[in-house]
């Protein structure tokens, strides 16, 4: 996701149902370096479907990246409980070893 993807999100009159596309804008809103839109989308792609994995997976990275290590622990811990064969088990798994670690 680019630039021109979140403005051709945007464009499409995103429904506050439509979770996958808001997962998208967030997405394209972390790519840009906009933590806090990228969050405010994936927060709201929750309360719409709070088991959708990947968006706890993308909410976990940003919080690491952000060194909010407890919201980061928090996210990936349920990543793990929801997708326990997902694709990204292993960076989550990792992240919560080196959270133990500190």
């Amino acid at each position: 996701p680019t630039q021109h993807s979140v403005q051709k999100l945007r464009e499409l009159g995103i429904q506050p149902d439509m979770y996958k596309a808001r997962y998208m804008l967030a997405l394209a809103y972390r790519e840009e370096g906009n933590r806090d839109k990228a969050v405010e989308e994936l927060n709201q792609t929750l309360r719409i479907r709070p088991d959708y994995a990947e968006a706890h997976y993308v909410l976990g990275l940003i919080y690491r990246d952000s060194k909010r290590y407890d919201a980061s622990k928090t996210h990936f811990e349920r990543y793990i409980q929801l997708a326990p064969s997902g694709p990204s088990v292993a960076t989550a798994r990792k992240w919560l070893e080196k959270y133990k670690a500190q």
